[in-house]
């Protein structure tokens, strides 16, 4: 049986996972033990193409009905902002019963959900964000986006309400298209300094619960 899948919402959080999961010290970053998962397996991560958000909201569990029997861990990770927008906390709640109801126990799946949106675990104080976007001097770029009231002096993502804006800035800036090599180099280099200082509530809920299914002192180094 495999230790845990992953079935995700969108192709920028597919390329983000495949891409932390071929580092070497992935496991060092989330403080967890290491535990089994090819990142260029369909089954250990995947996604279903017509369902985004909405659709895993609705059919996390019936898309995970091939893996009960093979995996011992579910993690579900999608967006809280999508129409309707029933919320983070309503989101969660009805994946979560869905999930009981398919005949998961509740020890073996987490659902995480990601506020306002993935480019929450983009954002961050870090040379390798600058670097995704093909920005030379992303902090003087920080600070005009400081000035213009899209970025609080002192926190380390754009505000939450103004980061698609700040996302398309940015991209304009390194002359970049928004597409999945952006969160693949972001998640190759991030620094572990740069990941403890996310505060988001999806990654921190994320990071707790591999740290509880594989501790740390529970696994190899």
């Amino acid at each position: 049986m495999g230790d845990v899948v992953f079935h995700l919402a969108d192709k920028s959080m597919e390329a983000g996972l495949r891409a932390f999961f071929r580092r070497s010290n992935w496991h060092t970053v989330l403080e967890c033990a290491r535990f089994e998962i090819d990142p260029k397996s369909d089954d250990d991560i995947f996604r279903v193409p017509r369902y985004k958000d909405g659709g895993v909201w609705k059919y996390a569990a019936t898309n995970l009905g091939n893996h009960i029997g093979r995996f011992e861990h579910a993690v579900v990770i999608l967006d809280e902002h999508f129409d309707p927008w029933p919320g983070a906390a309503q989101i969660r709640t009805d994946i979560e019963q869905n999930m009981l109801a398919a005949g998961w126990t509740r020890e073996r799946f987490e659902v995480i959900v990601i506020q306002p949106m993935m480019e929450s675990w983009l954002w961050t104080d870090d040379a390798s964000v600058g670097a995704a976007f093909g920005i030379a001097n992303f902090s003087a770029l920080r600070n005009q986006w400081i000035e213009h009231g899209l970025w609080t002096f002192g926190e380390w993502k754009p505000k939450p309400e103004r980061m698609k804006e700040v996302t398309a800035r940015a991209m304009d800036a390194g002359w970049r298209m928004m597409n999945d090599s952006l969160f693949t180099t972001a998640f190759s280099e991030i620094h572990k300094e740069a990941v403890d200082q996310c505060i988001e509530p999806g990654f921190t809920q994320l990071r707790q619960t591999l740290q509880t299914w594989f501790p740390p002192n529970g696994g190899a180094a």
